[in-house]
């Protein structure tokens, strides 16, 4: 201070030069992209997602937080799902629905491939009857599991006790067969049945050489 006493001192890598502290040491930053330059000062800042080595060098910083799969942000990966499951868009191992070749049963994940009808039980993804059809003294109608036991000819019908009857046909018939071993009326006395199951008047002249034959008609 000129008179004997001191104006202050410099710090351990300083000198005082004409009353100003100026630094004696040289900053290293050779390789470096961060970090301490040596002389209190610094060599950079990395980006984000990246951190400073001890050698000074940028990084980068695995971001595998709450995730199971997938890029871990470095060109690493955070994990792999077992065979059964999938690595979704949130990086978690998701179950994979499977239902190839199923019509029934677990999905492998939790839920259904489908379900099976009220007589049937689902075995190893099928569906299979649990029902015993029953066709005893039957030709036709339902076997009672959904299925039939038959069907009839034609002109024929399928009664209730599962019996193929023969179905009269009488439709436009005043006489004749109906077709089931019965017949479709009887014509009067005085008429015959003709080829088209209808009755018809039978002309009578015997012993007549005039007047009506009875039928409209003149002998």
């Amino acid at each position: 201070d000129g008179c004997g006493g001191s104006c202050g001192s410099c710090g351990g890598n300083e000198a005082c030069s004409s009353g100003t502290c100026v630094s004696t040491c040289t900053p290293s930053c050779a390789g470096k992209d961060c970090g301490d330059d040596g002389c209190g000062g610094s060599c950079g800042s990395c980006g984000s997602g990246e951190s400073c080595s001890n050698s000074g060098v940028c990084e980068c910083v695995p971001d595998c937080l709450s995730k199971d799969c997938g890029a871990d942000g470095c060109g690493g990966s955070c994990g792999t799902c077992p065979n059964d499951q999938t690595c979704n868009a949130n990086n978690q191992c998701q179950c994979v629905p499977n239902c190839t070749g199923k019509e029934c049963g677990s999905d492998g994940c939790g839920g259904s491939c489908g379900s099976c009808g009220g007589n049937e039980a689902c075995s190893s993804g099928t569906c299979v009857s649990t029902c015993t059809p029953s066709c005893a003294g039957k030709d036709c109608g339902d076997d009672g599991c959904g299925g039939s036991c038959g069907s009839c000819g034609s002109g024929e019908s399928c009664s209730n006790s599962g019996v193929c009857e023969c179905v009269p046909d009488c439709l436009s018939k005043d006489c004749g067969a109906d077709g089931c071993g019965g017949s479709c009326g009887t014509c009067p006395n005085d008429q015959t049945c003709n080829a088209n199951n209808q009755c018809q008047c039978v002309p009578n002249c015997t012993g007549k050489e005039c007047g009506s034959d009875g039928c409209g008609g003149s002998c």
